[in-house]
Parts: structure tokens; sequence; C-alpha cells
């Protein structure tokens, strides 16, 4: 990347770009300018953002008048953020969930955890490519594929995807095309897109980040979450998108924390780590990496961690087995979720080319050759047969919450006096469940790169409303490691010859 105002832009921390704004280095609108140079250069090769905010000059040119005039908001002045397309923005910009329908839409504001990013002067520059509707499309189906964005790649390794539906987001952010972005979680897809491009994935408690203002995939699961190439970069993000809203009632639980006085060096020491091998790390895609894996619980024990081997969560390990199946009944209450929610959110647009699901699987079928080129819609199909909430989905709710937190998480903590679980970061481990259907908070952080040159990591993993603690324990590991790269953008073949991509 070429430098930036005479500074090197490529990898800058928060703290380095604001001082080089305090200094007078750069302005945020030759920031903006760079990033939008580097997205040209680089976005038709992994197709990470769907679109850029055309009035993203301007808004930059206001904050550093500001700046001037009153001085920074605070950490997040200036700085640009993508946020994924199931974001509200209510400006120039589409909000479509990936999908070609709702492409003219208009939103009544923006999403809650934009309008708190606008307060605190961050500059919105753009929509981050996802899995259309995140991943509610089809059963077979290509992760980070839309309509609106093509296919994102990962910047590690053009033949592979980001990971996750977030996947737009995490390759922005990995490649260097975005200071931080925003993505939601309902299962993996802000932890896997970290896995993937060398970040830092927060996903925080469901009810820390509103929801208000996102299309959803399942209210009993959806959470909004930071990919970020720092932690310290991912709390200053999530102390601004954190809090409580009154259009999101899961949000009222919380305690407002500033997460950057948890990262300090020595987080780890006297803490007790989980490692439930039984299952979650013996799966396929794990026992490759089980020598960086050891390499870093070595690690985690010399800045002071105890590791405790063989957890047992008896209820997870009795149905673990592949992506999607350890709980089966996730599914269910997700098809009868996406069809209530989304139907609520597009009815509450002030303007727009479909208003319910029905009308998004009549428009794919009018548009074929856009929307079901590759993959068709079986999944939106189901969704839409669903008849609403009954006995059969509250059981399902109540027995995937008891089996993953009480019989899970809660009794594996409790049981081995644990602070938290340490769980490898790859989604198609089955690690992402537990957390995701109990609602608690997971940070990835990278350790290394597979031999396809996709990095992969590890997660901690916590009960509700620990993800304080578990930043400063990934703060602690990522100071020790100091392991991100920047990617190459090359193409790898199966025999791991490689191929730089001219860019």
């Amino acid at each position: 990347m070429p430098k930036c105002g005479g500074v090197k832009l490529e990898e800058a921390s928060i703290d380095q770009i604001q001082t080089y704004l305090k200094q007078g280095r750069l302005t945020s609108r030759q920031i903006v300018q760079c990033y939008l140079a580097r997205i040209k250069q680089i976005n038709p090769h992994i197709r990470a953002v769907i679109e850029t905010n055309p009035d993203v000059l301007q808004i930059a040119d206001d904050l550093d008048c500001e700046r001037k005039e009153k001085g920074p908001r605070g950490p997040l002045h200036g700085i640009p953020i993508i946020v994924k397309d199931n974001i509200a923005t209510d400006d120039k910009m589409s909000t479509g969930a990936g999908s070609l329908s709702l492409v003219g839409s208009k939103v009544p504001r923006d999403a809650h955890v934009v309008m708190l990013l606008r307060k605190a002067g961050a500059i919105i520059l753009g929509k981050a490519n996802m899995s259309e509707f995140a991943d509610m499309r089809a059963s077979s189906y290509s992760e980070g594929w839309s309509g609106r964005g093509g296919q994102c790649r990962s910047p590690y390794n053009l033949t592979q995807n980001a990971g996750g539906s977030s996947s737009g987001s995490g390759a922005a952010v990995g490649a260097n095309l975005v200071t931080v972005a925003l993505g939601t979680d309902t299962d993996g897809s802000v932890t896997s897109p970290g896995n993937r491009n060398m970040l830092a994935g927060i996903r925080p408690t469901r009810g820390l980040t509103s929801r208000n203002g996102v299309i959803p995939l399942s209210s009993s699961l959806d959470t909004v979450g930071v990919l970020a190439k720092s932690v310290k970069d991912a709390a200053y993000v999530l102390n601004v998108i954190s809090g409580v809203d009154k259009r999101d009632p899961v949000t009222t639980n919380q305690r407002k924390e500033d997460y950057t006085k948890y990262l300090t060096k020595n987080a780890l020491q006297g803490v007790r780590i989980g490692i439930p091998h039984k299952i979650l790390w013996q799966a396929e895609t794990t026992v490759p990496m089980m020598p960086t894996f050891k390499k870093t619980i070595g690690v985690l024990r010399s800045l002071g961690a105890t590791i405790v081997n063989n957890t047992n969560l008896p209820k997870i390990d009795e149905l673990a087995t592949t992506y999607w199946s350890w709980m089966p009944n996730e599914f269910l209450v997700s098809k009868i979720d996406f069809k209530e929610d989304l139907n609520k959110y597009l009815s509450e647009l002030v303007e727009s080319p479909v208003r319910s699901l029905q009308d998004i699987i009549d428009y794919n079928e009018a548009h074929k050759d856009t929307e079901m080129q590759f993959f068709g819609q079986d999944i939106l199909i189901e969704s839409q047969q669903t008849n609403g909430k009954n006995k059969a989905y509250y059981k399902a709710l109540a027995t995937n919450q008891r089996n993953s937190r009480q019989l899970g998480i809660d009794f594996a903590l409790k049981k081995w006096k644990l602070d938290a679980l340490l769980l490898p970061g790859d989604q198609a481990s089955a690690a992402s469940q537990p957390h995701s259907v109990a609602g608690y908070p997971a940070i990835t952080t990278p350790v290394g790169l597979d031999s396809n040159g996709v990095p992969y990591g590890i997660m901690f993993v916590g009960t509700a409303w620990t993800e304080a603690k578990l930043m400063g324990y990934a703060y602690a590991l990522e100071s020790a490691l100091r392991i991100r790269q920047t990617p190459r953008f090359y193409e790898i073949d199966r025999t791991n010859d490689t191929y730089p991509i001219p860019i």
C-alpha cells in the first residue's frame, strides 16, 4: 500500500491514526481518499465491499473542521468504518443483506449501532459484502456469495472464501481496505471471518449491542459484533456500539464498560482456561492445526494461565458431530424466527420493492439470471412454509438454551472452576454453536496459517457478560504472539504452489 500523506496507513491502528491526525500529518479526508483508492485497486479481486458512501469525502471534511475547532470527540473521530450490508444506514447507500431484491429500499433510520458510531465521529465508508441473508438462502451455498456483491474471496488465498456470513467485513479489514468493520453473528458469522482473516473478531453477549435496524436472521440468536486488526481497536468500537436501546428490549440487562481498561499484558495470570478436547478439538478441520494449538497452549501457560484439559461439556459432547447438526433444534428456531423477524423489518421500511419473505422468493424466481444463477433458495422456501411460534418452537428454544448453558458452557465453567473455555476458531469444527445458541460472548485470536495460506486461530469463550475479561485474555495472547501478517493476495493451488496476483 503506497504511503498516505507521507505515512504508512496499511496495518495502522486507531491509536496510530489518531496520532497522525493530531500531529497534522494526515487528515480524515486523506485517509478516506487512500482507502477509496485501495478499494478501487483490490476490491475487484476479493469483492469485500459492495458499495462506498458517495458523501464520504464531505463527511470527512466536516469532521476535519470540527477537529480543528473543538478537538476530537473520541478515539473513533475521523476513523473510517465499513458495516455489513444488513446493517441499516439512513443515507444514499442501500441496505439489502446482499440481495438485489432490496436495492432501492429506504430505511426509516440508521441502525442503532450506526447512530452511535456517527455520534462518536466515525465515518461510515461503505457496505460490506456478505452471505446473502446471512446464510438463510439455500442449503447448497457458497459462503460469502451474494447477488449484490458476488463471491467474496480471502485476501490470503484468492481461491478460498473469507469465512462466515460477515465475510466482506472480515476481508475488508484483513486486506486493509478499512480500519475496522461491523459484522453480525448468529452462529460463527463474526468469529469465523475473524479466524480466517487474522483478526480479532468479537461476538458479544446477545443484548450488549442493539439489533434494531439490522436485517434479521433470528431475534433469538443474532448479535452485532466487531472485526479489527487488534483487540484494542475492537475494544474502542465495542465501547461505542454497546448500550441500552429501547427499540431492542434484550439490551436492558447490560452494564456499560470501558473495555480498554481490561487490556493488560498480564491479564492471563492466575486464570483457569478449559480445553474440551473430546469433540471440539478433534474435528477433522482442527487436527492439522494441533501442533500450532499446542504451542499456543504453551504460550498461555507462560503468561500465567492454568490449562485444564479434557473439560467435560456433556450435552455438547453428546450432540456435536458436524456443523449445524449438533443441535438440530437450532435450525428449527432460526427458520421460524427468520420469517417473522424479516417480515416485521420489511414492513417498517419507508420504501421497498419487497414487503415480505414471499415477495423476495417471487423476486428471485423472476430474476433467476442474477439471483439464482448459482444457487437455489430452498431455505427461504422452508422458512416461508413455517406457521409461527408454536409448542415445538418454544420447546426447541428451551432445549437449546439448557443444553448450551446449564448443561454446556456454564456446567464446565462451574465444575472445573474455569474463567473461560478455549476453542478452535474454525466455524466448520462445530465450535461456534455452543456459545452462539447460548447467546454468550467469544473472541478470536490468530495463531497461524494453514497449508493453503489461510489464517486460523482460537476462541476464548465465556458465560454471559464476560466479554471484558475475554478481551483481556485475547489481548495478552495477541501481545505475546504478535503474529498478524499482511495478506499477499496469492492464489494457492492444491500442491501449495503460489502465484502472486498483479494488484
